[in-house]
């Protein structure tokens, strides 16, 4: 192996090193029925979302109409719970942040699977022998 390589297989056992770090994303039950609504024309599948920023003006939309709820209860001097569409704050919260979780997760994922196929493209052939070669011999040795 020469000495690009070299840097090429350290590389690639980093890389390697945090998938196995990222682990896999557990599926996650939701409190919600999955249907975001700003109202009746204006709405979104959680489970399908994938721009963070659809995440962030959701939580920001909730934000904002508990606190009003809150403030309205309050000049009232009712005590009422804030639900929209029939689900609590926190659970809508839950919700949003296990998508996150699994954009931000999926993102990291998509990086490391597309930096490990650049780094194999570099890979001489003489190199490719050689980690082949070490991978047969951790099968047979078992390590």
């Amino acid at each position: 192996m020469n000495k690009n390589d070299k840097q090429i297989k350290e590389l690639l056992d980093l890389v390697t090193s945090q998938e196995d770090s990222i682990g896999k994303i557990k599926r996650r039950v939701l409190n919600t029925n999955g249907i975001f609504h700003y109202d009746e024309k204006d709405f979104f599948n959680i489970n399908t979302v994938s721009e963070v920023k659809t995440i962030i003006n959701a939580l920001a939309f909730l934000i904002e109409k508990e606190s009003s709820w809150y403030k309205a209860c309050d000049k009232l001097g009712v005590e009422e719970t804030f639900l929209w569409k029939g689900y609590s704050f926190h659970e809508w919260l839950g919700d949003l942040k296990a998508r996150l979780d699994y954009i931000q997760w999926n993102n990291r994922k998509d990086t490391l699977s597309k930096t490990k196929k650049r780094l194999n493209s570099l890979v001489s052939s003489e190199g490719k022998t050689q980690m082949e070669i070490d991978e047969i011999k951790k099968l047979l040795c078992g390590k």
